[in-house]
């Protein structure tokens, strides 16, 4: 499964402090800090860092969850959601 290149334009780089754009670099996405997340077997990417995968809340904190909330409260990410709804249908 290949991304279109306006889907890769919305990845950034996870590793703390980095937040870098990725870009697909053969079998994986890339910043160009050469933070590198492979592509599964099944398509997916996983951009969770190790250690936070065995944590008990793993992802973001939840001021970043309320931050993120009130952001699309706001209506920032309207056509975001618009495309995805259309991409979803189609």
């Amino acid at each position: 499964m290949t991304a279109h290149p306006f889907d890769l334009a919305l990845l950034a780089c996870t590793v703390r402090g980095c937040g870098r754009p990725l870009a697909s670099r053969g079998t994986a996405l890339a910043c160009e800090r050469a933070h590198a997340f492979d592509r599964a077997r099944a398509g997916y990417v996983n951009l969770l860092q190790p250690q936070d995968r065995r944590s008990a809340v793993p992802g973001d904190a939840p001021e970043a969850w309320r931050a993120r909330e009130r952001w699309f409260e706001r209506g920032h990410a309207a056509a975001l959601l618009d495309l995805l709804r259309a991409r979803a249908a189609a």
